[in-house]
C-alpha cells in the first residue's frame, strides 16, 4: 500500500487505513509525526508511513476561511499583518544602507525581542532595522549579501549576538553551521 497524501483541509480526520502487514484503524492526528511542511501518519506495528497530510498555505486557508476558528482566522491575519510589515521594512537593496567611512567594517547582528526588531550594528550605530523572523538565519545569509554588496572587501565580518541566537537559529539543526559557512566567506 502506498502512503496516502491528503491536503490539510481534505476530509482526513478519523480516515479508515488498511496497513499490508494487517493493522487497520483510524487516521488519528493525535498520532501522527509533524514535520517541516506536513505531518505523517505510521502503521503502530511496522511503522510503514500510511498517510502524509500537507499543512496549508495561507492561500489555502484563505480559499477554506469558513473552515476556520476564531483563533485560526486570528492566527492568519496576524501573519498576513507581520509579512506585509515585514515586506515594509525589510532590507531589500544595499541602495538602502549608509556609506560608510573606513578600510575595515564588522557588522553585529542583534535581535530584541522585547522590541520584535533585528538590528544590524557598526559598532553603536544602528545602520538597518527591521522586523525579527524566527528561524532567520536564512535572512542573515541574504543581508550578509546585500552588506557585500554594499561594502565589498571591506567586509570583515558579520557576527550575530549570543541574545539572537534563539531566533535567529530556531529549530533547524543546522541554521548554525549555515551561517558560520557564509561567514567563512569573508575571511580572505
Amino acid at each position: 500500500m502506498s502512503s496516502i497524501k491528503f491536503n490539510w483541509y481534505d476530509n482526513w480526520k478519523k480516515y479508515h487505513l488498511n496497513c499490508e502487514c494487517g493493522w487497520k484503524g483510524e487516521l488519528d492526528d493525535e498520532r501522527c509525526e509533524n514535520h517541516d511542511g506536513l505531518m505523517d501518519f505510521d502503521c503502530p506495528n511496522c511503522k510503514t508511513i500510511l498517510a502524509t497530510i500537507l499543512y496549508p498555505t495561507l492561500e489555502e486557508s484563505k480559499q477554506n476561511w469558513d473552515k476556520l476558528d476564531n483563533s485560526e482566522k486570528e492566527h492568519i491575519t496576524r501573519i498576513e499583518a507581520f509579512q506585509k510589515k515585514f515586506e515594509e521594512e525589510s532590507l531589500k537593496s544595499s541602495d538602502q544602507l549608509p556609506d560608510l567611512h573606513g578600510n575595515h567594517f564588522v557588522f553585529v547582528w542583534d535581535s530584541s525581542l522585547i522590541e520584535g526588531k533585528t538590528v544590524i550594528l557598526f559598532g553603536e550605530k544602528t545602520i538597518w532595522s527591521e522586523p525579527t523572523q524566527y528561524e532567520g538565519y536564512e535572512r542573515f545569509v541574504e543581508i550578509l549579501e546585500i552588506l557585500k554588496a554594499k561594502y565589498g572587501d571591506k567586509l570583515k565580518d558579520f557576527i550575530p549576538t549570543e541574545a539572537s541566537q534563539m531566533y535567529l537559529l530556531g529549530d533547524r539543526l543546522n541554521a548554525g553551521q549555515i551561517i558560520e559557512e557564509a561567514r567563512s566567506k569573508l575571511i580572505n
